[in-house]
């Protein structure tokens, strides 16, 4: 795997939406339901930004949003 390229400028403005949605743990349904598109483009979104990246995983997509500030990590001691 290549590493992850950390480019806030390498994703559509709809595609750092769609992952922020990801990193905060939304199904395809739910991203579809929150932007106003079916289940199937938010898919092929999730695709699009795993191809741009060269990532296999939602955890490299999850670290990439959190690197560049979509998302921020969230602890919780129990």
């Amino acid at each position: 795997m290549m590493p992850i390229k950390f480019d806030s400028n390498l994703l559509t403005a709809r595609e750092n939406e769609v992952l922020k949605l990801i990193a905060e743990g939304a199904t395809s349904k739910e991203i579809g339901q929150k932007l106003g598109i079916s289940y199937k483009t938010a898919d092929a979104h999730r695709e699009n930004i795993k191809k741009k990246l060269h990532v296999s995983s939602i955890a490299h997509l999850v670290r990439y949003a959190i690197v560049v500030g979509l998302v921020k990590p969230e602890y919780t001691i129990q």
